[in-house]
């Protein structure tokens, strides 16, 4: 009855998906993430002058909408195609290029493949996250997002769901 309401009224749905997302923000699986996010947006500065607090809130802020974007980007997707994430994973094709991608992955590792990037792309992802920027911690966010889904996957579940029935990229 319930999911019903929340069908018919987008107003009813995002006051019970905010709680949601509180709720899994309690799960243990996110503790790890927290001193992640506080060396992000605290940037590191052990014995430099502090901050102002602007400039905290601006990383946080930068943070948190990396992080929605990924979500957001991840509702709208499921909103447009009117289908559900689990259908394009079970597809016969994409577990076969993902093994391929794994197998490469892993030969990569054992320098069995030599792979080698870009030194820029490499030292910008080495510092991505460091020296208090926006950008960096925006990023550093959106990657946390995906990071940290599966520990959101119950309510990422019904939020998807519930998109693909509404079919409302909105």
């Amino acid at each position: 009855m319930l999911d019903a309401i929340a069908l018919d009224n987008p107003l009813i749905a995002l006051p019970l998906v905010f709680l949601g997302g509180v709720l899994t923000s309690l799960t243990p699986c996110i503790y790890p993430m927290i001193p992640i996010t506080a060396a992000v947006v605290g940037g590191q500065t052990v014995g430099a002058a502090a901050r102002p607090r602007w400039t905290a809130l601006a990383l946080s802020l930068s943070y948190a909408i990396g992080l929605a974007a990924v979500y957001a980007t991840l509702g709208l997707i499921a909103g447009l195609t009117g289908s559900l994430f689990g259908s394009i994973s079970s597809n016969p094709w994409a577990y076969f290029i993902m093994a391929n991608f794994l197998v490469i992955a892993a030969l990569a590792m054992f320098d069995v493949i030599p792979i080698r990037l870009p030194t820029s792309w490499t030292q910008r992802a080495a510092t991505m996250g460091t020296g208090g920027r926006i950008a960096g911690t925006f990023a550093m966010g959106a990657a946390s997002g995906l990071v940290a889904a599966p520990c959101s996957a119950p309510v990422m579940i019904g939020v998807l769901a519930w998109v693909s029935t509404t079919q409302s990229a909105a």
